[in-house]
């Protein structure tokens, strides 16, 4: 019982090592090739923050937030 254990213990590290090596070829050597790959082109993350946000009204009218610049 003790060795079927031992070999499951090794075989899970075996597949964790394995998981992080392909983790680490990704991070390091293929992430070029990921950014400059077309699909990855319509990605505008940068333009969604610079949008000018509106004023809170109440249904009267009167402003509960606005937009102010940062200091």
């Amino acid at each position: 019982m003790e060795r079927r254990i031992r070999r499951l213990g090794v075989a899970i590290v075996l597949l964790f090592s394995l998981l992080f090596a392909q983790l680490a070829y990704v991070q390091v050597f293929a992430a070029d090739d990921i950014k400059s790959h077309p699909a990855n082109f319509s990605r505008q993350l940068i333009a969604e923050y610079n949008v000018q946000r509106g004023k809170i009204l109440t249904a009267d009218g009167l402003v509960l937030a606005e937009s102010v610049p940062a200091p």
